[in-house]
């Protein structure tokens, strides 16, 4: 107990949280050969962590992330019982940069799996299912600017959110089920096109498609847009206000339900 009470102190002091930032972009930089940069960062001891500045460039030398400012809030006592349980996570004025090319079947974010994966060769039952849970109950996200360029899988995203608040009711992710008590999304401009992948051959994906509920979902002052170029068809939509009340989507069975909309 008293050394769980002196290291509580100790890192409220900003030259020991000077140096945690520095060893953490230190160890991060080193494992991935890549520029990374924390400008600030400020831990309120158990749960607020507050980074400021947050840079890491892929190993093109491309900005792969950038924030301003990142705020969490998370219940450190529940990692014990392997459960992630965030209060609040807010994101600002971030830059999120996501591609592959066609020639190429990984993504530019893949040198962080690599670099972090554990190399000793384990014999595990693959079937078992992780023991961790997640789930985040609030989170807010301010001027987020993303692009998601997919060449070999033929798909490009890019959207800038002005504004996006919720509260969560229920994550699930083991068996895909979102529940959503409130979202307002505010100014939000989206451009969905797809192409035909650069991969012919697809293989059939296993996974279970989510169920998300929403008892109230609010969509205001955005734009979208959606291009196929496979079957020449388009999409355009200008939304002033776009509300649902208690409404469910399951993708896996393809229904779609609500109570107002």
């Amino acid at each position: 107990m008293l050394l769980f009470i002196i290291i509580a102190v100790l890192i409220q002091i900003p030259v020991i949280q000077n140096k945690i930032v520095h060893f953490a972009t230190s160890f991060i930089s080193s494992k991935t050969h890549t520029r990374v940069e924390i400008k600030n960062i400020n831990i309120s001891f158990p749960k607020t962590v507050v980074i400021e500045g947050i840079f890491l460039e892929d190993i093109q030398k491309d900005t792969l992330f950038f924030a301003g400012k990142a705020k969490i809030n998370i219940t450190l006592y529940d990692l014990i019982s392997s459960n992630i349980a965030i209060n609040s996570f807010a994101l600002e004025n971030a830059n999120i940069n996501l591609y592959r090319t066609g020639n190429d079947s990984l993504f530019n974010y893949n040198f962080l799996l690599k670099a972090f994966s554990d190399t000793t060769t384990i014999t595990t039952n693959p079937k078992s299912a992780s023991k961790w849970t997640f789930s985040i109950i609030k989170a807010s996200l301010k001027n987020i600017r993303f692009r998601y360029d997919d060449a070999f899988g033929g798909m490009n995203v890019t959207a800038v959110l002005g504004n996006l608040e919720s509260k969560m009711d229920k994550t699930d992710i083991t068996k895909s089920i979102y529940s959503i008590d409130e979202l307002q999304i505010e100014r939000l401009k989206a451009y969905v096109q797809m192409n035909k992948p650069a991969n012919a051959v697809t293989k059939k994906s296993e996974s279970i498609l989510p169920v998300i509920i929403g008892k109230n979902i609010e969509i205001n002052n955005s734009d979208f847009a959606y291009t196929d170029g496979i079957n020449k068809k388009s999409v355009i939509a200008a939304i002033n206000r776009f509300e649902i009340k208690d409404g469910s989507a399951d993708l896996q069975k393809e229904l779609i339900s609500f109570d107002k909309i």
